[in-house]
């Protein structure tokens, strides 16, 4: 029996949570696959899963093999561009996510000069504003804002930003926004992945404002947009909204109650298992941000 071949099956047919799912992703039959685990428990004299028509489940046993070899294939992994690094040459595959506005302003184009720097590496670049679990769709690198969940992923800070309230000219014409009390009447828009709840401090003293919008969206140009057209107030990463704070289409309200800063993240499984190609990207990456400003 291919050892690391049957680990490889065994830890695909576990994350895609089905015989014919995996078999579909590895280019084989469904009874291949389950023979192939069938001879995979054989071999071990142990039950790694619980099958049934419609469901499979772990055994502990299953569960301490699914963590081995997770451990084992990424160290080949690593072996394997180790190797590639001796040679100076940076290849193979990266699978990196971002939210949907940081990642098309800052790290789309520098994701294309990378590839234009090291044409053997190809990148599958995911955007989007829900996060993502980094194992689950075995991303190599992921980007999160704002503060993390405890959890066995290693994040290293890139940045800061932080959120802004803000309304067009026309709007703040007609209404009187001095304290964060006077939001509590006025018209909002609101973004899905921000909270349903607005914070402000007051001379030390929290202030939170439960939303009721007139506008509820998960798209942020969608929101930004209603904003500049004079429909409410709304809430954003500063970089959201840079260039129509400075083409005066919005303006910020009530800085001097909100002054919060907002943690920018890389994302990535325990650093020990990380590829040479993985931390050249990263660090690539990095030392181009540095020159960027998310605030």
């Amino acid at each position: 029996m291919d050892q690391l071949k049957a680990m490889k099956s065994f830890v695909c047919i576990i994350e895609q949570g089905s015989l014919s799912k995996a078999s579909e992703l590895l280019n084989s039959s469904p009874s291949s696959i389950a023979r192939l685990l069938a001879s995979l428990e054989e071999n071990l004299g142990i039950r790694l899963v619980n099958r049934t028509t419609r469901s499979i489940s772990l055994t502990e046993e299953g569960t301490e093999y699914l963590a081995w070899c997770r451990h084992i294939l990424n160290e080949v992994e690593l072996m394997e561009t180790s190797l590639e690094a001796r040679k100076n040459s940076i290849s193979g595959e990266l699978k990196i996510s971002a939210p949907i506005e940081f990642g098309n302003i800052f790290i789309a184009p520098l994701v294309n000069e990378y590839l234009q720097k090291y044409p053997t590496v190809s990148i599958q670049f995911n955007l989007s504003d829900k996060f993502e679990d980094i194992l689950q769709s075995k991303l190599d690198l992921a980007i999160r804002i704002g503060d993390l969940p405890d959890s066995s992923l290693i994040a290293t800070k890139i940045g800061e930003t932080r959120l802004v309230y803000c309304a067009s000219q026309s709007f703040l014409a007609k209404e009187k926004i001095l304290k964060p009390i006077d939001l509590e009447n006025k018209k909002r828009v609101v973004v899905s992945s921000f909270r349903s709840e607005w914070e402000f401090m007051d001379q030390g003293e929290k202030i939170t404002l439960v939303n009721k919008p007139i506008l509820f969206t998960d798209q942020i140009s969608v929101a930004r947009q209603a904003c500049i057209e004079g429909l409410g107030i709304g809430c954003f990463y500063s970089y959201q909204v840079a260039k129509a704070i400075q083409s005066k289409q919005l303006t910020i309200i009530l800085d001097d109650f909100n002054q919060k800063k907002i943690p920018i993240h890389f994302v990535y499984p325990h650093a020990k298992l990380i590829s040479p190609r993985v931390k050249h990207f990263m660090n690539w990456i990095k030392d181009k941000l540095k020159n960027f400003s998310f605030y």
